[in-house]
């Protein structure tokens, strides 16, 4: 069993936090009072940004997470995948850089779909973001796509992209309800890619110390057809954490 002590902060979990979300720490308050162990298996039935996944993972325990929203599972799966190389993320960060450098100035940007849609839409004109650093940001979402090696870096860097768009590359504010801040004229969309990316090495080379990778992707079997009942039990009583025993 991987030992919680060696995670001293949020590593993992500070890749993609939502405002509304649960704390790691109301989480592992919650597993400690119900004494998980890892022989069990926690079932997280709204997993949303994986609060409840990650602190199993690290804890050594399996965990199953479900979710409506595409976008959560995309975050869950990101932060839940062992097999993320620190070594590879800093090899392909050097790649991403130099095609976001040439991108940067000659990409046409204005014609891909994420830009028509916020522009159409109004999002530009009331200013939820700026069209310079959309335009930034989305030459570096193309080089992201161009230049890394595998789908298991392109989708840690789109998280380190996206995991800032809205406060710090776009202009959405929290207080705690959602509004709209000072328009930003331009913003160093690569420095705050990049400090992500580094913060992910950084957890990583953390949870290799704590043996947290030792785990293989054949640990982790499918869920069996005699999970239905249990299942849909546990929905039906929509908890935040559910623990499932044998």
């Amino acid at each position: 069993m991987s030992d919680p002590q060696a995670f001293l902060n949020g590593e993992i979990h500070c890749w993609y936090n939502f405002v509304l979300g649960f704390s790691d720490k109301l989480v592992a308050a919650m597993m400690d009072r119900m004494d998980v162990q890892d022989d069990q298996l926690v079932f997280d039935p709204f997993c949303g940004t994986g609060t409840t996944l990650v602190e199993s993972m690290k804890r050594g325990i399996p965990s199953v997470g479900l979710d409506a929203s595409p976008f959560s599972c995309f975050v869950s799966r990101v932060k839940t995948n062992l097999t993320l190389s620190p070594d590879d993320l800093l090899k392909a960060l050097v790649d991403v850089g130099l095609e976001y450098g040439h991108l940067k100035t000659s990409h046409d940007t204005q014609n891909m779909p994420a830009y028509k849609y916020l522009d159409e839409s109004g999002m530009l004109k009331r200013g939820w973001i700026s069209a310079v650093p959309l335009r930034h940001a989305l030459a570096l979402k193309a080089a992201i796509y161009r230049a890394t090696p595998n789908a298991t870096c392109r989708d840690a860097f789109l998280l380190a992209l996206v995991a800032n768009i809205s406060t710090k590359i776009g202009n959405m504010k929290y207080g705690p309800e959602i509004y709209r801040g000072p328009k930003k004229r331009s913003v160093d969309v690569w420095n705050i890619f990049q400090t992500n990316v580094m913060q992910m090495i950084k957890d990583l080379v953390i949870a290799e110390r704590a043996n947290l990778a030792s785990a293989s992707l054949e640990d982790y079997q499918p869920v069996p057809r005699d999970w239905k009942v249990a299942v849909t039990k546990v929905l039906n009583k929509a908890p935040s954490l559910q623990v499932l025993g044998d």
